[in-house]
Protein backbone atom coordinates (compact mmCIF):
# COMPACT_ATOMS: atom_id res chain seq x y z
CA UNK A 1 0.00 0.00 0.00
CA UNK A 2 1.64 3.19 -1.12
CA UNK A 3 1.04 6.91 -0.63
CA UNK A 4 -1.37 6.56 2.31
CA UNK A 5 -1.45 9.50 4.73
CA UNK A 6 -3.47 10.55 7.76
CA UNK A 7 -6.71 8.67 8.35
CA UNK A 8 -6.27 6.42 5.26
CA UNK A 9 -2.91 5.31 6.69
CA UNK A 10 -4.53 4.22 9.95
CA UNK A 11 -7.21 2.37 7.98
CA UNK A 12 -4.52 0.57 5.97
CA UNK A 13 -2.69 -0.47 9.15
CA UNK A 14 -5.96 -1.81 10.56
CA UNK A 15 -6.60 -3.74 7.30
CA UNK A 16 -3.16 -5.29 7.51
CA UNK A 17 -3.64 -6.35 11.13
CA UNK A 18 -7.11 -7.75 10.48
CA UNK A 19 -5.81 -9.82 7.54
CA UNK A 20 -4.01 -12.01 10.08
CA UNK A 21 -7.39 -13.09 11.45
CA UNK A 22 -8.94 -14.20 8.15
CA UNK A 23 -10.41 -17.70 7.93
CA UNK A 24 -7.78 -18.92 5.45
CA UNK A 25 -4.92 -17.61 7.58
CA UNK A 26 -6.29 -19.14 10.78
CA UNK A 27 -6.95 -22.48 9.04
CA UNK A 28 -3.42 -22.52 7.58
CA UNK A 29 -1.81 -21.76 10.94
CA UNK A 30 -3.83 -24.56 12.57
CA UNK A 31 -2.96 -27.05 9.81
CA UNK A 32 0.73 -26.24 10.28
CA UNK A 33 0.56 -26.56 14.07
CA UNK A 34 1.44 -22.89 14.45
CA UNK A 35 0.40 -20.68 17.35
CA UNK A 36 -2.71 -18.62 16.79
CA UNK A 37 -1.13 -15.69 18.63
CA UNK A 38 -0.59 -12.66 16.40
CA UNK A 39 3.13 -12.16 15.95
CA UNK A 40 3.41 -9.82 12.98
CA UNK A 41 4.12 -6.13 12.63
CA UNK A 42 3.13 -3.40 10.23
CA UNK A 43 6.02 -1.34 8.90
CA UNK A 44 5.29 2.26 7.91
CA UNK A 45 7.94 4.08 5.93
CA UNK A 46 8.18 7.47 4.31
CA UNK A 47 7.78 7.19 0.56
CA UNK A 48 10.56 8.29 -1.72
CA UNK A 49 10.26 8.58 -5.48
CA UNK A 50 12.22 5.74 -7.00
CA UNK A 51 13.25 4.60 -10.43
CA UNK A 52 13.77 0.99 -9.31
CA UNK A 53 12.52 -1.06 -6.35
CA UNK A 54 13.22 -4.50 -5.01
CA UNK A 55 12.81 -6.98 -2.22
CA UNK A 56 14.99 -9.84 -1.00
CA UNK A 57 13.70 -12.93 0.77
CA UNK A 58 16.29 -14.73 2.87
CA UNK A 59 14.71 -18.10 2.19
CA UNK A 60 13.01 -19.47 -0.90
CA UNK A 61 9.81 -21.50 -0.48
CA UNK A 62 10.78 -25.12 -1.03
CA UNK A 63 14.50 -24.31 -1.05
CA UNK A 64 15.55 -22.75 2.24
CA UNK A 65 19.20 -22.58 1.14
CA UNK A 66 18.60 -19.88 -1.48
CA UNK A 67 17.84 -16.17 -1.52
CA UNK A 68 15.15 -14.74 -3.79
CA UNK A 69 15.58 -11.22 -5.15
CA UNK A 70 12.72 -9.50 -7.01
CA UNK A 71 12.94 -6.16 -8.73
CA UNK A 72 10.83 -3.77 -10.77
CA UNK A 73 10.84 -0.27 -12.15
CA UNK A 74 8.99 2.44 -10.22
CA UNK A 75 7.65 2.38 -6.67
CA UNK A 76 7.68 -1.39 -6.28
CA UNK A 77 3.96 -2.04 -6.57
CA UNK A 78 4.77 -4.77 -9.08
CA UNK A 79 6.97 -6.48 -6.49
CA UNK A 80 4.40 -6.49 -3.68
CA UNK A 81 1.16 -6.96 -5.63
CA UNK A 82 -0.20 -10.50 -5.17
CA UNK A 83 -1.40 -10.98 -8.75
CA UNK A 84 1.63 -9.60 -10.56
CA UNK A 85 4.85 -11.43 -11.21
CA UNK A 86 7.99 -9.35 -10.85
CA UNK A 87 11.27 -10.41 -12.43
CA UNK A 88 13.12 -12.57 -9.89
CA UNK A 89 16.40 -14.34 -9.45
CA UNK A 90 17.28 -17.13 -7.01
CA UNK A 91 20.81 -17.44 -5.69
CA UNK A 92 22.62 -19.50 -3.10
CA UNK A 93 23.76 -17.34 -0.18
CA UNK A 94 27.30 -16.00 -0.26
CA UNK A 95 29.86 -17.99 1.68
CA UNK A 96 32.91 -16.80 3.56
Amino acid sequence: MVRARGRPLLDRVRECWSSACGQRVVAYRRSQGMSEALTHAVVVQEMVDSVRSGVMFTASTGNWDHLVIEGAFGLGEEVEAPLRVAPATTRPPATG
